[in-house]
């Protein structure tokens, strides 16, 4: 009896003391684990938020050539047609053209109607008779459409 008493004390002893090594091992193992975890996450995250910030600045900078590019065919065409009217040249009209081709494919419907109108006037034009065929209120008048047209270019 006395042996079996020993027995059971020892078991019981052993297994918590099994007990208390395994959970030191578990809690041990989890204090490794844990801080690696935590950092293959965030790293991820930020993987993820950086991919995103380059590809916002992208957008930005592309939104930003083409308004830019905008811009520069905006001004080359009322340049041109500019030119046109102080000296109506065969090398003005040729710019003013592709100016105006260029400049029409960026243009609103409403800008676009207004331009053909004043290139028909230009070309209905000599030296003489272009400044009165084609208005300073004309010229105002598309240049403040192709303002508020470069303004949908800004979004």
């Amino acid at each position: 009896m006395i042996n079996t008493t020993v027995d059971q004390a020892y078991l019981s002893t052993n297994t918590s003391i099994d007990l208390t090594v395994t959970i030191s091992v578990i809690i041990a193992l989890c204090a490794i684990i844990s801080p690696v975890l935590v950092a293959v996450i965030n790293n991820r995250h930020q993987l993820k938020m950086r991919n995103l910030e380059l590809k916002h600045d992208e957008e930005v900078n592309n939104r930003q050539m083409v308004y830019n590019h905008v811009v520069s065919l905006f001004e080359a065409y009322l340049g041109s047609l500019e030119g046109c009217m102080k000296n109506m040249t065969y090398e003005a009209e040729e710019k003013y053209g592709v100016a105006l081709g260029n400049a029409l494919i960026y243009a609103s419907h409403t800008s676009q109607r207004t331009m053909l109108d004043i290139d028909d006037k230009v070309k209905n034009s000599s030296i003489d008779t272009i400044e009165q065929n084609i208005t300073r209120s004309e010229i105002s008048n598309i240049s403040a459409m192709l303002r508020a047209d470069l303004e949908n270019y800004k979004k």
